[in-house]
Parts: C-alpha cells; sequence; structure tokens
C-alpha cells in the first residue's frame, strides 16, 4: 500500500516538473512563483532547477511517510498533490484558450492593417515659440545678436 501511495506521488510530482519546465521554456523563469525554483533555474538552469526544487521536498516527504509507515500523511499528501494536479489542467485549457485568442486577434491584426487609414503625423503647436524660425525670442538672441545703433549713438 505505501509503495502504491509512494508511486502515485512521485508520478503527480513528475506531472508538475513536465508542466512547470514547459512554462518556464516558453515563458522565462519569473512565470514561477516559488522562489526556490527560480533561484534555482537562474543559477544551475530551468531543467536542473526544477528538478530540485520539486523533486527532492517530494523525496523527503516520501521517505519519511514511508519509514514512519504513515499511510494517512501519505493519503493527504496525495490529495493535495490531485488538487493541485487539477488545477493545473484547468490552467492548462485556459492557456490554450489564450493562445487561440491570441493567434486569432494576429491574424485579424495582420488582415486588416492595410484597411486602417494611417494616422497623420502630429500637429505642431503654432502658439509656443519655436527656436529655428523665431530668432527674437529666447536668451541666445542677447549673446549672439549684436546690440542695434540707437538715435544716440550715431
Amino acid at each position: 500500500m505505501l509503495k502504491t501511495l509512494a508511486l502515485i506521488n512521485f508520478a503527480l510530482a513528475a506531472f508538475d516538473c513536465w508542466l512547470t519546465r514547459r512554462r518556464m521554456n516558453q515563458y522565462g523563469i519569473w512565470v514561477e512563483l516559488n522562489k526556490t525554483i527560480q533561484t534555482l533555474s537562474k543559477y544551475l538552469g530551468i531543467e536542473t532547477g526544477v528538478m530540485l526544487g520539486i523533486m527532492i521536498p517530494v523525496l523527503a516527504q516520501t521517505a519519511v511517510f514511508y519509514w514512519l509507515n504513515w499511510p494517512i500523511a501519505f493519503a493527504l499528501l496525495i490529495g493535495f498533490r490531485f488538487k493541485l494536479f487539477i488545477v493545473q489542467l484547468h490552467s492548462i485549457q485556459l492557456e490554450k484558450k489564450l493562445t487561440e485568442q491570441q493567434k486569432q486577434i494576429i491574424h485579424e491584426l495582420g488582415t486588416r492593417s492595410s484597411s486602417y487609414p494611417r494616422t497623420p503625423p502630429p500637429m505642431r503647436d503654432t502658439s509656443l515659440p519655436n527656436k529655428e524660425t523665431d530668432d527674437t525670442m529666447g536668451p541666445s538672441n542677447l549673446i549672439t545678436k549684436p546690440p542695434e545703433k540707437g538715435p544716440q549713438d550715431e
């Protein structure tokens, strides 16, 4: 009985490893919420980080529960892992739907892009002075322009 529970526990953990590795390869290491797995994957690589971050705790729990002959604790752990498995299956379905919708949106934008009018360039605000065309404004006039002669200078 304990061997069967241990195998079920490892099978559910192996699925968790596979899915975590797949998502981290696809979306990056920051998609994983477990900070230990993130850190291990950052320094050791995704494959090694996921295997160490998930399977070592599962191996330790399984060894303790097997050694102490605690089938009830095994059953609770498997119940937790099974619930996690169900949530992950729903997550995979949601991910597939979102990917299909994203592809559909990209396809629609690609086919409609030629029919959309181009946006005109932004208009220049003419109420503000322009440094290139208006040489009477700004402090640069005081330095670069020679002083004008007045009637008293003549």
